[in-house]
């Protein structure tokens, strides 16, 4: 399990039986909050994986992120937003730590500590959202889905070993990637082919080989 680092446990606080503090769990699918719900508290993500939405006014879905151990969500309640303004989701069984507002704010005034731990997730977040959105905007929606899916594997673009995950829809994956579940199809079955990944009615095989499509667009690329 993944431990905040720099002389703050937040773990051992959650587990001290605090009030306001405590670990929690989720299995896949579950919603941790959803937009527009009251936000009244904010997540430290210790396992798992959770995919962060927002629905515009015109009814249409966009990621924002998809997030991995180490990482928080839900801070807008720090802000002084009284509605959550996304969805949290979990795309595999996930575990974390629950903080609430007011807990949060009278660690952010009494230990130091929580501050720099604070700081230095907030800036993570922002700067991974803001790399993300780029890549949406410059990639082709075909290196963006082979993206998507090394993200999913938790892949660092160093290498690493073929990874297994449990099967996500072509039509999720669609909403992910912001194309259709058509295109995903298409580029599914293409990577298949060229031997990037495998698939059944339960699970996708990601190989290491599907990162070299992060490093130069195929031939044949249409946004």
């Amino acid at each position: 399990m993944t431990r905040p680092s720099r002389g703050f446990n937040l773990v051992a606080l959650a587990n001290q039986g605090r009030p306001g503090i405590s670990c929690v769990h989720f299995d896949q699918h579950d919603a941790v909050f959803r937009q527009d719900d009251y936000a009244d508290c904010l997540y430290y993500l210790l396992t798992g994986k959770v995919w962060l939405t927002v629905i515009s006014e015109q009814g249409k879905e966009a990621t924002v992120s998809i997030l991995g151990p180490d990482e928080i969500f839900g801070e807008c309640c720090l802000w002084g937003h009284q509605k959550r303004r996304m969805t949290a989701t979990v795309l595999e069984k996930s575990s974390g730590v629950r903080i609430s507002k007011e807990t949060a704010i009278r660690l952010v005034n009494k230990d130091t500590n929580f501050d720099d731990f604070l700081i230095r997730h907030l800036i993570k977040s922002g700067a991974r959202t803001q790399e993300q959105l780029l890549r949406r905007v410059l990639n082709s929606s075909e290196q963006h889905l082979a993206r998507t899916l090394v993200m999913l594997a938790s892949y660092a673009t160093e290498g690493g070993m073929d990874v297994t995950i449990p099967r996500v829809s072509q039509k999720r994956l669609g909403e992910m990637v912001g194309t259709t579940r058509s295109r995903v199809s298409q580029f599914m079955n293409k990577f298949r082919k060229l031997g990037y990944i495998d698939y059944d009615a339960k699970t996708i095989t990601i190989h290491q080989s599907l990162l070299s499509v992060l490093l130069c667009e195929l031939d044949g690329s249409e946004e």
